[in-house]
């Protein structure tokens, strides 16, 4: 005996399309996910690290000033950051301080 084969293909097809196109769907949308929260977590990486080196040099600051805090020159310290930085620009009475305007 043959086998007959049956009209009622085309059934059969769209519902294996139906169950298949969700699944594929699903598939990309968590390969997007995945892919999305990696860079997500590679930039929060890059920004602890940032961090983690401005704490570093902020604590070498830190140290450095305890350190002048402590010890019994402070003075000096105080003057000579008052002589240096151009915002204040302290100098001596007697001093004369003159500055090179022609390489603006």
């Amino acid at each position: 005996m043959a086998k007959v084969r049956k009209t009622n293909d085309k059934p059969n097809l769209i519902v294996r399309l139906m169950v298949r196109i969700p699944i594929v769907l699903l598939l990309i949308f968590c390969v997007v996910t995945i892919v999305v929260k990696q860079n997500s977590v590679l930039e929060k990486k890059q920004k602890i690290a940032a961090v983690e080196e401005e704490i570093q040099d902020l604590q070498l600051d830190y140290d450095e000033l305890s350190d002048i805090l402590k010890s019994a020159d402070i003075g000096n310290y105080i003057e000579k950051v008052a002589m240096e930085n151009d915002n204040y620009s302290y100098a001596y009475p007697d001093e004369h301080r003159y500055y090179d305007t022609s390489r603006d």
